[in-house]
């Protein structure tokens, strides 16, 4: 957060002796030490970075020097989704620049969302989603999470599943990496409440019934099965539940056909209430 004055003059006198990426390699440590301190100089440097060689780091630096300075400025957040689209083209074509390039898909999702451009966000949104589903990598983990939860307001038809795959996934990140996605799970939660989409009213069992919970079946065609209860032992990246039966089978369901079992017995407590009140008003 503080220049080193003396780091800063070191670089600033090398500019003069390099040229090429060098070049651009050093304008780009001169605006990070100016970064918090001038960034009008910070963003001049990493605009004459581009200018001696448009490399990928130094594209990436000016777009999120961009989008951070952007507030409500479309032009600045164009500006910045430009230039991530050409760090994402310069990318090598290696795990690691595979990886870089999943990034920048999310985050051009964010600059598109901040332009309004609401169909194309959701698009390199689910890209990203599709890419990082079978990454082993614990931070890009965090950001599928993040993305899941992020992606609940923006593709509906696919609201629930995505925030049950964010349950599975945050659920297996360690902790500091777990806090890092509560705001997204937040307003996902949030969300999806608002929307009902498991249409019984409230939120019933969108986000819900992880591993270990105790559960009851209900809402199944196979009859037989409704009110058996069981425990949730694993979650598919379906978002279908492997429920445990009392009886020693293993039955994959919807989280939408998994109820409370102490909510099921409120249920039936206030349906036989009802049932028993038509009848004496009959």
């Amino acid at each position: 957060q503080v220049c080193e004055p003396r780091l800063l003059a070191a670089a600033q006198r090398q500019l003069a002796h390099t040229s090429g990426e060098a070049l651009a390699g050093t304008h780009a440590l001169c605006a990070m030490l100016l970064a918090s301190l001038e960034p009008a100089r910070a963003l001049k440097h990493l605009d004459d970075g581009v200018a001696a060689a448009p490399i990928e780091r130094v594209l990436w630096l000016r777009s999120a020097f961009r989008a951070k300075s952007a507030k409500l400025d479309h032009g600045m957040l164009q500006a910045s989704l430009v230039d991530l689209y050409l760090a994402r083209d310069a990318a090598p074509r290696t795990a690691e620049g595979d990886r870089r390039r999943r990034t920048y898909g999310h985050c051009a999702s964010k600059l598109l969302f901040g332009l309004g451009r609401d169909a194309d966000a959701a698009r390199e949104l689910q890209d990203f989603i599709d890419s990082a589903r079978d990454s082993d990598d614990e931070y890009e983990r965090s950001q599928l999470s993040k993305a899941l939860y992020e992606s609940v307001p923006y593709l509906n038809s696919h609201a629930r599943k995505n925030f049950d795959r964010a349950e599975e996934v945050q659920a297996t990140l360690p902790q500091h990496l777990r806090d890092n996605v509560k705001e997204q799970r937040a307003i996902a939660s949030m969300v999806l409440n608002i929307m009902n989409v498991s249409g019984t009213g409230h939120l019933g069992s969108v986000g819900r019934f992880r591993m270990g919970e105790a559960v009851v079946l209900s809402g199944l065609a196979r009859s037989e099965y409704n009110g058996q209860q069981g425990t949730v032992k694993a979650v598919r990246d379906d978002g279908r539940r492997e429920v445990l039966l009392e009886s020693g089978k293993v039955f994959a369901v919807k989280a939408s056909n998994l109820a409370d079992p102490a909510a099921s017995r409120i249920e039936k407590s206030k349906a036989k209430v009802d049932k028993e009140a038509k009848r004496a008003a009959a």
